[in-house]
C-alpha cells in the first residue's frame, strides 16, 4: 500500500531523501487522531464520509463548510496555495464545485479517512481520477484536508475511472 509521503514524493518527482516538509495530514496520525477515529468507530466514520462525499457530489458548499472546524485548512501539495478558515474555504469550494461533477469514493491511507476523487470528463464519458484527499477530523468535523492531485488511485484499491450512468433523458450522471 502506498503511503501519503510516498504519494507526495511522486508528485514532486523526488526521492525519500528529498522530502523536507510533510503536511500534518501526511504524517502517521498521532494518538489523538487514532483515539478520535476509534471513538467514532466504523459507523461514525462511515457517516462522516457519507455526508462529506454527498455534499461534494451535489455541489452543496454550505454543507461542506458546516462540516469544517473554524480553523480548517485545505492544501494541495506540491502547489504552494492553501486555504485556511471557513470563509476562504467557502470561496475555494464555490469555485471548484461550480459546474463540475464530482464523485468521491472513501478509502483509508496511513490509517486516516481518505477519498479518491473523480471529476466528470465529457470526452471519456466517465469520471476520471482527480486526486486523493486525506482528512484529519476533530470530533465529527473536518480540521484539515490535504489533496494530492494525480495520485494513482488503484494503489489505494480504488478504480482508475468510474463509468457514467445515463439518466432517463439520456444525459450522463
Amino acid at each position: 500500500m502506498v503511503t501519503q509521503p510516498v504519494a507526495l514524493l511522486w508528485l514532486q518527482g523526488g526521492r525519500i531523501g528529498d522530502l523536507k516538509v510533510v503536511p500534518a495530514a501526511c504524517r502517521r496520525p498521532g494518538a489523538g487522531q487514532d483515539r478520535l477515529l476509534g471513538e467514532l468507530g466504523d459507523a461514525g466514520q462511515r457517516e462522516v464520509a457519507r455526508r462529506y462525499a454527498a455534499a461534494w457530489e451535489s455541489g452543496d458548499v454550505e454543507t461542506i463548510v458546516a462540516m469544517l472546524t473554524e480553523d480548517a485548512r485545505y492544501s494541495m501539495p506540491p502547489l504552494t496555495v492553501w486555504y485556511e478558515g471557513r470563509e476562504q474555504l467557502r470561496g475555494f469550494l464555490t469555485e471548484v464545485t461550480g459546474g463540475r461533477r464530482w464523485r468521491f469514493l472513501p478509502t483509508s491511507a496511513n490509517g486516516q479517512l481518505a477519498f479518491g476523487t473523480y471529476l466528470w470528463n465529457d470526452a471519456a464519458a466517465a469520471y476520471l481520477p482527480a486526486g486523493l484527499d486525506l482528512l484529519v477530523l476533530r470530533g465529527r468535523r473536518v480540521a484539515e484536508v490535504v489533496s494530492f492531485p494525480d495520485v494513482p488511485l488503484p494503489d489505494f484499491d480504488l478504480p482508475d475511472r468510474l463509468p457514467g450512468r445515463k439518466s432517463q433523458t439520456g444525459l450522463h450522471l
